[in-house]
């Protein structure tokens, strides 16, 4: 048996996308390659051993390749879901085999290109997909789950039942590749040419139901959010943060002590001879009286008649409106009292739970649910049997159900009706119309790491540096430096130091109003970030005024402090807005700096 495609798991659009995760994005050494995916992946997935049978996948995937001493990746960036598709598209209609990875087959004549090959022979009347590769590769088919897939979600050729046929009209390319089966960069650059950036417009609503904006701090990712959101009707829009004390009840609800002030409500006379008939017929001793005690603001409101009315309709003799009369001075004179705000249980709805009901309530309106910061929580914890609900099926709708208990269920109820969706047979299921987007800085993972299951039900979308704020400057003692030029000095290191953008500034890192960055702000806010967060195992090499004198976050401030500051920024070769090199002070003090 001999397999095509590496037998992993079913390629997705999705793993695309997460494989562009974890790989490097530009080249390395290969040694160092393999570290820093070995990391990522285990922060990733879970595991450690990505070079055991991921690596066969991705590679076949096109996604990198290795020489003797280099590893190279593909992209410089991490694949949005909407590339993604658009690059596997491309990839399934030039992918040929056998390849450097398909060892186990044995086949001596020129690769096939795969999806041309199958549109060709199903043109000329075969169907049969086990005698295809009987005939083209002399091979029978080891792992027909996993091409079967590939095939009917990616490519021009549909599998039903082992028979395939043509699903739509192409123009396929070449049959045969000219490419030696066992070269790496060949296979490699077999896919150079794959567009991934035009369908942008095109990917239906119903892709981006739950997106996860992450990248470095100060990058815009809630910015981009609310950007999105704008013209949203505010009751349509509900945000929560994430925190170390976050959990379920905060998120989607529970019981909590409320202040509660009663409020008696007024009955007319019908509904008082429904309640006296009640009383009357549970055997309540006097009950003239205790109902006159107990109903006393609404019998204070009705004339002599009435009251007698009310008797005699509950078949009692028409002097008992005495007793009506002492139980309403009993009533307004000691229970009128008891009528003060008091502590009482009920059930408080969150976040989660406020956008769901509203979600139902407007099924004709998009509800969005922000969650700002979402790995500073537990999401495991947070979610809870949630998680079940974020698999969503091609209309947006979970895939899956849960129930939701006691507590949940009479609430959701009482707010939606015992036979809306949202809550019928007593289950949850998230309607299409609710978006859930969530910001992460990813140089907060360590805080609480999200699990790879968790992960794989989101898309994520990488919010980049964009170094787009040219006209910040920072100012230390009336010496104007480039923000910008600042930010890219200083994060060209941090990348060098730690082959991670994680801890990178992002271009809103700081956000000063009229654009002047003071050397307070600088000393207080950046560099103080810089050197417990990004410097404090003496990586970056920032902190130095020559290439070999360090400084300290100490020597910063005090009587020599600023010069420190400016021989620091000299050092890191800090321009002006003109990209200029900064000139300060006289001759003396340029000498010394």
């Amino acid at each position: 048996m001999a397999d095509p495609i590496c037998r992993w798991r079913n390629t997705s659009i999705k793993q695309v996308s997460e494989f562009t995760q974890v790989l490097p994005h530009y080249p390395m050494r290969k040694e160092d390659a393999r570290a820093f995916v070995e990391k990522q992946w285990h922060e990733w997935d879970g595991g450690n051993d990505f070079f055991r049978t991921p690596y066969q996948l991705a590679a076949q995937l096109g996604l990198y390749y290795e020489d003797d001493s280099m590893f190279y990746p593909r992209f410089n960036h991490i694949l949005t879901i909407n590339e993604a598709r658009r690059y596997i598209e491309g990839w399934i209609r030039r992918y040929y085999v056998p390849n450097p990875y398909t060892g186990s087959i044995r086949y001596e004549g020129q690769p096939i290109i795969l999806n041309s090959q199958l549109y060709q022979a199903a043109m000329s009347g075969e169907s049969e997909l086990n005698g295809f590769f009987r005939s083209r590769l002399n091979i029978d088919l080891g792992n027909k789950d996993i091409l079967t897939n590939i095939l009917n979600n990616f490519s021009d050729i549909k599998v039903e039942d082992g028979r395939f046929s043509i699903k739509k009209e192409a123009s396929i390319g070449d049959l045969t590749s000219q490419n030696n089966s066992e070269d790496k960069k060949a296979f490699f650059d077999t896919f150079n040419d794959i567009q991934i950036d035009e369908l942008k417009t095109k990917i239906p609503d119903n892709i981006s139901r739950q997106i996860i904006y992450y990248g470095a701090p100060g990058t815009g990712k809630s910015h981009k959010i609310k950007a999105q959101l704008e013209g949203v009707s505010k009751e349509n829009i509900f945000r929560t943060t994430f925190h170390p004390d976050s959990d379920y009840s905060t998120f989607v609800g529970a019981y909590k002590p409320t202040m509660e002030k009663p409020i008696e409500k007024v009955y007319a006379k019908g509904e008082l001879i429904s309640r006296l008939t009640e009383m009357k017929e549970g055997g309540v001793t006097y009950s003239p009286q205790k109902f006159g005690a107990k109903y006393w603001r609404s019998l204070k409101q009705l004339n002599l008649s009435d009251k007698k009315d009310i008797l005699q309709a509950c078949g009692m003799s028409d002097n008992y409106t005495v007793e009506f009369d002492k139980g309403v001075a009993v009533g307004e004179e000691y229970l009128a009292c008891s009528k003060e705000s008091r502590i009482i249980y009920s059930f408080v709805p969150q976040a989660f739970l406020n956008a769901y009901i509203q979600a139902y309530k407007k099924p004709d309106e998009k509800i969005y649910l922000i969650i700002e910061e979402i790995n500073r929580g537990n999401c495991a914890q947070i979610f809870g049997d949630l998680f079940q609900l974020l698999d969503r099926d091609g209309t947006g709708k979970s895939e899956y159900t849960i129930k939701a208990d006691a507590d949940l269920k009479a609430f959701v109820e009482e707010k939606l009706g015992e036979d809306n969706p949202g809550i019928k047979d007593g289950e949850l299921c998230l309607p299409s119309n609710l978006y859930i987007y969530a910001t992460m800085n990813t140089s907060d993972q360590s805080l609480f790491p999200i699990d790879s299951a968790f992960k794989r039900r989101w898309d994520w979308e990488y919010e980049p540096i964009k170094y787009k704020n040219t006209d910040w400057k920072i100012v230390i003692a009336n010496t104007e430096y480039s923000w910008v030029s600042f930010q890219r000095k200083v994060n060209d290191k941090i990348l060098s130091a730690t082959s991670s953008e994680d801890k990178m500034l992002g271009d809103y890192f700081v956000n000063p109003s009229d654009g002047v960055i003071t050397d307070k702000v600088l000393l207080n806010k950046i560099l103080f970030y810089l050197w417990n967060d990004v410097c404090k195992d003496g990586e970056g090499d920032i902190f130095k005024i020559s290439e070999t004198e360090d400084v300290s976050f100490s020597e910063l401030y005090g009587e020599n402090g600023t010069k420190t500051l400016m021989k620091m920024m000299s050092y890191l070769g800090v321009t002006n807005s003109n990209d200029n090199k900064v000139n300060v002070g006289n001759d003396e003090e340029k000498a010394e700096l």
